[in-house]
């Protein structure tokens, strides 16, 4: 699973597979295949946006989208999502409705309430 320095501090990683650990200049989001590091967002978003699109299953177009302001702490990386708005399709994400303003986990440092470490749990993802 991903370690907490690996989720936190991790490398930006593009379409094309390079990798770097610069905030870099991309003038198109859609070219961003990973991003890991929570450090990075602020820099990233600095208008504390943050965008989330998902499908129904792997390999299957876009079914939804949906748009949060955001805010992290910065010890435990605590997530807050306000003033959300549906860009595609009429659900809200788990990431809003289960997990908004919880503490993030990985497989090395647990912070979540259940009783299982959630990043162990569901496949060493890291987790809030």
């Amino acid at each position: 699973g991903m370690s907490w320095a690996s989720a936190t501090t991790g490398v930006f990683r593009f379409k094309s597979g390079s990798a770097t650990t610069a905030i870099p200049q991309v003038s198109n989001p859609e070219d961003w295949l990973v991003f890991t590091g929570l450090s990075f967002w602020t820099g990233l978003s600095p208008r504390g946006r943050l965008r989330y699109d998902w499908s129904t299953d792997y390999g299957q177009p876009i079914a939804q989208s949906y748009e949060c302001n955001y805010t992290l702490t910065t010890s435990i990386y605590v997530l807050t999502l306000t003033n959300c708005v549906n860009r595609v399709g009429t659900q809200a994400p788990g990431l809003y409705t289960e997990h908004n303003g919880k503490p993030f986990t990985t497989v090395d440092n647990k912070n979540d309430v259940n009783p299982t470490n959630c990043a162990a749990l569901y496949s060493g993802s890291p987790w809030w």
